[in-house]
């Protein structure tokens, strides 16, 4: 079998390992799931059809083709030469002048085209495994993603998923994460939360409470990102409610952020606020505290007020503040301003209140 230069054949070459190198670099780069999937499926799939090819091609291109005439010694071909002439081999300068020292079958030769379908279908795999060993280092299938594309792009899907977590956490315990970088993570667990709260669902960081709150990353993160995670996180908006609860007696329960059952602090933000004053149609009204009575969910308080009448307006106005790394409450309390000495000063602290109106 003879190989030789094409220029044509060289170009189309080239444009096809180009092109085709150049999309799966941008898939290793943008899509790692998928080139992923591609590398395996050639590896597996693609070597046992090469071998398949490799056979069906060989079966069909297989057939006696005439050459000849040629040496009877050595089987190199006699070109222009017959029995009628007096001539000699021009490899083995054996004289031919007999038929006998003539052949006209082609030689036996060895099956290249399969043997190199049969070394494709080997080789393949061993080059997906290390393909897969090189471009994803311990499993890590995100790892040849830049941190900017693995946030905008990645995070954004998943941020309830554990793989993209686990690769910026190995990224934050590298180093490899700034200041920058921390802003849009929080940013895009925002967008999350509030999507979530749109949809109605429950919030919890299972899988991103390691990163946020581990000491390093949340130092990075600027106070403005952290204010918008907790204000999306926790929907501080302040709700009144007002129920009967014995004759001539009415509880009033103040409701800070979202009613949901088992609100944990899973962002090393800790929202708190305070009662500061309630009224009855815009006079001051005297509460009485029922110990032990919180509601099932948090940032629920409970007080009561005796002598109201029905269609009598009750408002209620709250200080809220939000502590950077107080994780040791869960959920919403009613911490007054007392208990807060200790504490640093707040990312943030405004003025809510809220109406309700009594009901017959």
């Amino acid at each position: 079998m003879r190989f030789g230069f094409s220029l044509k054949g060289f170009l189309i070459a080239t444009l096809v390992v180009g092109c085709g190198g150049g999309m799966m670099l941008r898939l290793l780069r943008h899509d790692p799931r998928t080139f992923q999937s591609i590398v395996m499926a050639v590896s597996t799939a693609g070597a046992l059809l090469v071998l398949l090819a490799g056979a069906l091609w060989s079966a069909v291109r297989k057939r006696s083709r005439w050459e000849g005439p040629r040496c009877a010694a050595c089987t190199e071909p006699l070109r222009d030469a017959t029995p009628a002439d007096a001539v000699a081999c021009t490899a083995c300068r054996q004289p031919i002048t007999r038929l006998d020292q003539l052949r006209f079958d082609a030689p036996p030769k060895r099956d290249r085209r399969l043997l190199a379908c049969l070394a494709a279908a080997v080789l393949l795999p061993i080059v997906g495994g290390v393909t897969n060993a090189v471009c994803f280092p311990r499993g890590r299938i995100y790892a040849p993603m830049t941190t900017k594309v693995l946030i905008d792009q990645e995070l954004a899907k998943n941020v309830d998923t554990p793989w993209v977590w686990r690769e910026l956490q190995e990224r934050s315990a590298k180093g490899d994460l700034d200041e920058e970088d921390a802003d849009a993570v929080v940013r895009k667990v925002a967008d999350w939360a509030r999507s979530q709260n749109a949809l109605g669902q429950g919030i919890h960081l299972a899988w991103g409470r390691g990163l946020i709150t581990d000491p390093g990353f949340h130092a990075k993160v600027s106070e403005a990102a952290l204010v918008e995670l907790a204000e999306a996180f926790f929907e501080l908006t302040v709700k009144v409610s007002v129920r009967q609860s014995r004759p001539d007696h009415h509880h009033i329960e103040i409701v800070v952020g979202r009613k949901t059952p088992g609100m944990t602090n899973d962002i090393g933000v800790q929202p708190t606020w305070d009662l500061v004053r309630l009224r009855v149609d815009g006079k001051p009204a005297t509460t009485t505290p029922i110990p032990g009575q919180w509601t099932t969910h948090p940032g629920g308080y409970v007080v009561e007020v005796a002598g109201l009448k029905p269609g009598q307006v009750i408002e209620a106005e709250v200080e809220i503040a939000l502590f950077r790394g107080v994780t040791d409450l869960i959920g919403f309390q009613a911490a007054p301003q007392s208990a807060r000495d200790g504490w640093a000063k707040p990312l943030k602290s405004w003025s809510a209140d809220a109406k309700a109106t009594v009901k017959p």
